[in-house]
């Protein structure tokens, strides 16, 4: 129940998170000032000052602090539980408003640790592109989008000619920087819709979405040249060599798809290596 409850509403916009906080608010000063001073609802204004901290961040959980302080204020003023204005009366508002102020601090920092694990938790920890698991599952809903919008998508195959003579001559630091590096040029020429991982030692991969029909071949040719003008810099002896597989609808499977990338690839590395091989989905239903 709570995780439905917290998929819908980090499901919400910044907009309607605010007035489901700014509705709570007024529901709770209601009941309080209906209830004047037979039953305390003071711990209740935590409920909104801690959906809008959690949800919304600190700076949002600040101002509902504030703003459940005012109400509670004047509730406690207005609604008979004290004469109003008197020193009982900011007594109460400021002691919750500093316990507000406590609940949005620990929810925020607590919001943004588990935030920070679940990234780690998808993140290649050398390179910090999607780990190989997370790639997958991104791949699933943008094939599904693709699908439904009739749209063409593109996988890429990555694999870094030589990268083993490097680890074995020149040692693993070498190896772990040569990687950094060419995570570093791929991130740098993806789009905002675009996204790649680390799916093995010295594999990647990259989904464009909805790209053109020459969109493929001009990415990865961009990025072949990239690599190839980083490997020069640092006088490393590797080659990129590259399968991409152009899917129009109906799509595979992301498992099929980065299957028929890394055959593509392979080719390229039984036919001399370093190079682009872009192929349309077609021939997929032969290879899967």
């Amino acid at each position: 129940m709570l995780a439905a409850v917290d998929r819908y509403l980090s499901a919400r916009s910044h907009f309607e998170l605010g007035i489901y906080s700014l509705v709570l608010l007024g529901a709770v000063g209601t009941v309080d000032f209906a209830t004047a001073a037979d039953l305390s609802f003071s711990i209740f204004y935590a409920i909104p000052v801690g959906l809008s901290a959690w949800y919304l961040g600190r700076r949002f959980g600040l101002l509902f602090s504030v703003l459940s302080a005012l109400v509670l204020y004047w509730v406690d003023a207005a609604g008979g539980h004290q004469a109003f204005g008197t020193t009982s009366s900011f007594w109460n508002a400021g002691v919750f408003l500093g316990f507000f102020l406590i609940i949005t601090a620990l929810l925020d920092t607590l919001h943004r640790a588990l935030e920070a694990l679940a990234s780690q938790a998808q993140r290649d920890g050398l390179t910090g592109l999607l780990n190989d698991r997370t790639f997958r599952e991104r791949c699933a809903p943008a094939f599904a989008l693709a699908a439904r919008h009739r749209r063409t998508v593109a996988l890429g195959y990555i694999d870094l000619d030589g990268f083993k003579g490097i680890n074995d001559q020149s040692g693993h630091a070498l190896g772990d920087q040569v990687l950094r590096e060419v995570a570093g040029a791929i991130t740098k020429l993806l789009r905002g819709t675009d996204f790649a991982g680390r799916l093995g030692g010295d594999e990647f991969g990259v989904l464009l979405v909805e790209t053109t029909p020459d969109g493929p071949q001009i990415f990865f040719g961009r990025l072949h040249d990239a690599l190839n003008a980083l490997a020069a810099k640092h006088s490393w002896p590797l080659g990129i060599s590259i399968g991409v597989g152009v899917f129009h609808p109906p799509p595979v499977t992301p498992d099929d798809a980065i299957r028929f990338a890394d055959q593509l690839m392979y080719q390229v590395k039984h036919s001399g290596k370093n190079r682009v091989l872009v192929q349309e989905v077609a021939v997929v239903a032969a290879a899967s």
